[in-house]
């Protein structure tokens, strides 16, 4: 259980790193797992900026839990 709340506050941290139109499109893709077609019309953005900014924010998140969990593994030692 302690393992899971950790994971869960490093997603929090990843995910507060984002730029708001990133973690808009995050949230709504792979937490909430809404079509790229259904997050354009609630954002009101085009199809193809959805998944530039999916891509980016993908990218954006995991390179982010690296950097969070290479400073944990830093601090640990």
């Amino acid at each position: 259980e302690l393992e899971h709340a950790e994971r869960l506050a490093l997603a929090r941290r990843a995910l507060a790193a984002l730029d708001v139109e990133k973690r808009e499109v995050f949230v709504l893709g792979c937490v909430e797992q809404r079509a790229a077609a259904e997050i354009a019309e609630l954002t009101g953005v085009p199809l193809n900026t959805v998944y530039s900014r999916l891509r980016a924010a993908r990218r954006s998140f995991a390179a982010e839990i690296a950097r969070l969990e290479a400073a944990a593994a830093r601090r640990a030692r």
